[in-house]
């Protein structure tokens, strides 16, 4: 009885198997992407050059850029520094919430920003706080190490 019952799940799963693998090999690769919700920006051209402001495509996981004009950048810097107007002292990652930006659309235009003095930051490496325009009393940048600890010297005293 077991014999009868085993070879008939084999026969049915092997069906199975065939009729999956028939089905994924006449579909289009744009189907399949569709659903297994990865390859955004799979094309039949797999290998085709991507083109200039071209749209974000998926790569295991991650967003892939395309490239970006300069046009693309000072728009990304306008909506910060407009965003910033309103809400002063946002953190990046806060930035990027509310702008809907993939995390590496952001630091070439807060460099840029940042360089062309459109906007400016206090505190260093998570904490640091954007603000628009530039910040009077020492809001420029943050310094660029942390403060010194109380009774470490630098150099080689003499003892």
């Amino acid at each position: 009885m077991a014999t009868a019952l085993r070879s008939t799940l084999e026969r049915l799963v092997h069906d199975f198997a065939n009729e999956v693998l028939g089905a994924i090999r006449t579909a289009s690769l744009s189907d399949l992407a569709a659903e297994t919700g990865r390859g955004a920006g799979i094309t039949h051209a797999a290998h085709a050059a991507p083109s200039a402001g071209a749209a974000p495509r998926a790569k295991r996981g991650k967003i892939k850029l395309g490239r970006r004009s300069a046009k693309d950048i000072g728009a990304v810097i306008e909506r910060v520094v407009s965003l910033l107007h309103t809400k002063p002292g946002l953190r990046a990652e806060q930035i990027r919430a509310e702008l809907g930006l993939a995390q590496n659309e952001l630091p070439r235009p807060i460099a840029q920003a940042l360089s062309e003095g459109k906007i400016s930051k206090v505190g260093i490496k998570r904490a640091t706080k954007y603000f628009a325009g530039k910040r009077a009393a020492g809001g420029g940048g943050g310094a660029a190490k942390g403060p010194r600890k109380a009774g470490k010297k630098r150099g080689r005293g003499k003892k």
